[in-house]
């Protein structure tokens, strides 16, 4: 038994309106392979998303299969997410600079060198202590003195 698949309208109207869109700018609907990768690799250069092109590469591919051409396009990869608003090397050390004693010191370059992230690293008590854990091991700090 062989599976077909199917479409929804919304995804049949996207795949005529791209596919249009190629057939204007290619200035034909015999699609050639060779067409399809400069196109795929024209929107890679005019630094289109990876999930729009690789959406184009699967509409152009559908359409070859429906015109009786085999086209094997290769997937862009997504960029990884880069990670926004960190702190600067200098900004980190400012801070370090500014705490006023030795276990403020420890907990700051804890948060910002070990990629440890506070919630987990840090388990809050009711009596105003909390315990550091790393790597399945809890240290108990001591309490913070007031009149430091």
């Amino acid at each position: 038994m062989k599976y077909k698949r199917q479409f929804r309208p919304v995804t049949i109207g996207n795949y005529k309106r791209i596919l249009n869109q190629i057939f204007r700018g290619l200035e034909t609907t015999d699609i050639k392979p060779k067409m399809a990768e400069e196109w795929i690799l024209n929107m890679q250069k005019r630094n289109l998303s990876a999930s729009h092109i690789n959406n184009t590469a699967a509409i152009l591919t559908c359409y070859d299969k429906f015109t009786g051409t085999e086209l094997n396009l290769i997937r862009v990869k997504k960029p990884k997410p880069l990670i926004k608003d960190t702190l600067t090397e200098g900004e980190v050390a400012r801070i370090i600079a500014a705490c006023s004693n030795g276990r403020e010191k420890a907990i700051i370059s804890l948060l910002a060198y070990s990629g440890v992230r506070a919630s987990p690293a840090f388990k809050a008590r009711d009596d105003g202590t909390f315990s550091v854990v790393l790597q399945s091991s809890v240290e108990k700090l001591p309490k913070r003195e007031e009149n430091q």
